[in-house]
């Protein structure tokens, strides 16, 4: 894997600026500012924890590792593709999940497999973001479709 980068202090500092712009408007404007001021730390943090967490998993060599997180994008991504949806239950879920992780898998397994030809299958800095992007773009794709036909039911049509 390629070494992390490192950025200066100063550097990450640059990328503040428009944050204190920001705040600096809504001073003006007579709002509150502390609400950019705690997203802003609250998404540092979230930042910088996921970091230390995605290292570990892109330096590691256990397939466990690397199935155990596929399996999270899975299920959080069924779960947030319920969201939207009048129709929530653990049968609809259970669906979801099913469509989702079928679907993506094959996907993943196609990619991995046949188009990259991995040398490893759980490749983590190859698979995790591939995965991501997969169970993405799949989310949204079962969230507007079942937005779409919950409508066109409550419409009166028959599927």
């Amino acid at each position: 894997m390629n070494e992390v980068a490192i950025i200066p202090l100063a550097n990450l500092l640059l990328g503040f600026l428009p944050v204190i712009l920001l705040i600096g408007i809504m001073k003006l404007w007579g709002l509150n500012a502390l609400q950019p001021i705690y997203a802003n730390f609250r998404m540092l943090i979230q930042l910088l924890l996921i970091g230390y967490v995605l290292t570990y998993i892109f330096e590691t060599d256990q397939p466990i590792i690397i199935l155990l997180v596929i399996l999270f994008m899975i299920l959080m991504s069924s779960w947030i593709a319920l969201r939207p949806l009048q129709e929530r239950g653990i049968k609809a879920f259970l669906v979801v999940v099913a469509s989702l992780g079928l679907s993506g898998l094959a996907v993943l397994f196609l990619i991995s497999q046949f188009i990259v030809e991995l040398p490893r299958w759980f490749e983590p800095s190859f698979i995790i973001p591939i995965a991501g992007m997969i169970f993405a773009n799949s989310m949204n794709t079962v969230s507007l479709a079942g937005e779409r036909l919950f409508t066109e039911q409550e419409r009166g049509k028959n599927y």
